[in-house]
């Protein structure tokens, strides 16, 4: 079963109605493809938030998440990692955001390596790191929803 690492980014679109980020996590649901969490809850939080802010605006995506989320916690993996302050060192140093470090340290950890995410916030020079440091492979949603749909 294969493993995705999901930034709450494409949460956050699919809960404001963008198709593509609805249809890849759909995709990963009807496929029963595991969703990485990590053990302190951080990733699990930020959705939860995520997708309540959306429904205090009654935002139509966000009843979908919900139950999306209530889902996709049957296939999902709880992973403990952490990086190192080497590694979170030079992660500062290209400038990338703290408030994505528990996505890249629970993908650093799982079986697939594989993290989804919008192609802003990991711009070449973050993937480049990640994929040489941790062998994560980020991918964007076109990207993802190929990549599930082959699974």
């Amino acid at each position: 079963m294969a493993q995705y690492t999901v930034d709450s980014n494409i949460i956050g679109l699919a809960v404001r109605g963008d198709t593509d980020a609805a249809l890849l996590l759909f995709s990963i649901k009807r496929k029963q493809c595991q969703v990485v969490f990590d053990n302190t809850n951080e990733i699990y939080e930020e959705y939860d938030r995520c997708i309540h802010r959306a429904e205090l605006k009654r935002l139509v995506g966000s009843e979908l998440m919900r139950n999306w989320l209530k889902h996709i916690l049957n296939y999902s993996t709880w992973i403990s990692g952490n990086l190192t302050i080497r590694q979170k060192g030079h992660l500062t140093k290209i400038k990338f955001d703290p408030t994505d470090w528990k996505f890249v340290a629970a993908c650093a950890f799982s079986q697939d390596r594989s993290l989804i995410a919008q192609e802003s916030d990991y711009c070449h020079e973050v993937r480049s790191y990640l994929n040489s440091e941790f062998q994560i492979s980020v991918m964007d949603i076109e990207q993802s929803i190929h990549h599930v749909e082959l699974e």
